[in-house]
């Protein structure tokens, strides 16, 4: 009873809450007969205000940066120079010691790592090398003409067989050594470990023997550039190729064309030395008189063509400084 008799209270109560309120919403003047209760506008305008805004639609997402293209970077004869005590190790690539197909695969990586980064970076190849596998030189004389970069070759130490190849076929052009630089070439060779019992060495080892040399004679040959115009050029070149080892000294290198630029100190003094020319020329060995010769016959199409340039250039002033012919009445 206690229970149902409160539930009654207290929905009377509702009832009548709800009765004063629509009396005190209604206006004064309300219909009877048709009692619209107009809505508060202050009210209302309290419940707009009151209303949050809606959170604006995102912008759409802007394209992320486009990353910045890697910049040329050429090197100067006097930044290579820097390469031999205060290398850029991130543009370096070192052959130190024989040529095996481990370091010939991890500098052919290398190359390519390089390119990849930045293909207009220049790349400075410091060698010091006796030689080493013919094969795996040769793979990284065609990467150094594979990929877009500049390749300089810097020389010191020793370059030699495979090595002195390396040093001279680089892609730039010019070949930069120290002067103390040891060089030595020879034909291809199959390095045959000593062991017991006879050795067959079959026409298939011959013959690649033979192909590895004309591959290597064309490398020196296509980089020579003070034979250019000499007929016997390419067998000049040849004549380095043979069994015995031909060395030779910087200088000498130079005056062939293999050689562009020798990093001799500061102030060095010259007085009194024989240029390469000289010494190779006063040398007896065969190949040396070969190239000798050949450097003699290249002075003799220099100077015919000298005096061929003279010759046009006189005839072009000739024409320029004659009177212009006068016309008769």
């Amino acid at each position: 009873m206690t229970l149902r008799r409160m539930s009654g209270l207290t929905a009377t109560a509702a009832s009548a809450f709800t009765a004063l309120s629509l009396m005190a919403a209604t206006p004064a003047n309300a219909d009877e007969n048709n009692p619209h209760i107009e809505p508060d506008v202050t009210t209302t305008v309290q419940v707009e205000a009151e209303t949050p805004e809606l959170d604006a639609p995102a912008n759409d997402p802007q394209p992320a940066d486009v990353a910045a293209q890697p910049s040329a970077v050429n090197y100067t004869l006097d930044d290579i120079q820097q390469f031999t005590w205060n290398p850029d190790e991130e543009w370096t690539v070192d052959i130190d010691g024989q040529i095996t197909a481990e370091t010939g695969a991890q500098t052919i990586q290398k190359l390519f790592d390089m390119a990849r980064a930045n293909p207009e970076h220049d790349i400075v190849m410091r060698i010091n090398s006796p030689g080493g596998v013919t094969a795996s030189g040769l793979a990284i004389w065609d990467a150094m003409h594979a990929i877009p970069n500049t390749v300089h070759t810097l020389c010191s130490g020793t370059a030699a067989s495979m090595g002195s190849y390396l040093c001279m076929g680089n892609s730039s052009g010019e070949t930069v050594v120290t002067p103390g630089l040891m060089t030595m070439t020879h034909n291809s060779r199959m390095m045959i470990p000593p062991q017991r019992g006879s050795i067959m060495v079959t026409d298939g080892v011959l013959e690649t023997v033979r192909l590895q040399t004309e591959i290597l004679k064309g490398f020196m040959c296509g980089s020579t550039d003070a034979l250019a115009d000499n007929p016997r050029r390419c067998d000049v070149i040849g004549s380095m190729f043979s069994s015995e080892d031909f060395w030779a000294t910087p200088e000498e290198l130079k005056a062939i064309g293999l050689v562009d630029h020798i990093l001799y100190p500061e102030g060095f003094n010259h007085n009194g030395q024989k240029t390469g020319r000289d010494t190779l020329c006063s040398r007896d060995e065969p190949r040396a008189i070969s190239l000798c010769n050949a450097l003699h016959a290249q002075d003799e199409v220099d100077a015919r063509r000298e005096n061929e340039a003279l010759k046009e250039n006189e005839v072009i002033a000739d024409n320029q400084t004659a009177p212009a012919p006068s016309l008769g009445l």
